[in-house]
């Protein structure tokens, strides 16, 4: 939820472990979205935490996403497209995905580099959580090569956007692939 206030920015969770402070994603966000606007006034940011504290569903990264879009909106900045799609990457890669309205997108690049991808087909998901964090950054640092290891995935685009019917849908599940699993797997061995 976002509340313009008269100066500064304030951010209030109900999760313990969620930052409040400076180290927030969305308080990153705001603090981009005012310095590149010269906004002087204030945002109180309040969170509530659906999802758990690092557990790699991008719970930040959409807080992020939701201020930037939001505040831009609520406070009159104007701020196009591209500006905040620029503003986004530069807080992290994840958090352009979260502009698009597409459920599934294409990413390269550093994951910032966004096609959506166009699709009809159901597709289930199973969250499972556990009782510690992994957080982002050291899985990208113990990374070892390149992010992306090609996958060998050709798709067409449509009007900017990815059709999956035309690329052979069934084939797409053997192809798509996260890297930064195979770090995540070797360290926290409980989640395979």
């Amino acid at each position: 939820t976002l509340r313009p206030l008269g100066k500064g920015i304030r951010i209030t969770t109900d999760h313990p472990g969620a930052p409040a402070d400076r180290r927030n994603l969305a308080y990153k966000a705001a603090r981009l979205l005012f310095d590149r606007t010269g906004f002087k006034q204030g945002l109180w940011i309040d969170i509530k935490k659906r999802i758990p504290v690092a557990g790699g569903m991008g719970g930040g990264s959409s807080n992020a996403a939701a201020v930037l879009t939001g505040a831009n909106r609520l406070l009159g900045l104007g701020q196009g497209r591209e500006e905040l799609l620029d503003m986004a990457g530069r807080i992290g890669a994840d958090v352009p995905f979260f502009l698009h309205e597409s459920s599934f997108c294409i990413g390269r690049g550093r994951g910032d580099m966004i096609t959506p991808l166009r699709s009809t087909a159901i597709i289930w998901h199973i969250a499972a959580v556990f009782n510690f964090q992994v957080l982002t950054a050291g899985v990208y640092k113990a990374l070892r090569g390149p992010l992306n290891t090609g996958g060998g995935l050709n798709l067409r685009l449509t009007d900017g956007r990815v059709d999956v019917k035309m690329t052979f849908p069934e084939k797409l599940a053997s192809l798509v692939y996260n890297r930064l699993e195979e770090v995540v797997l070797s360290r926290f061995g409980v989640i395979g």
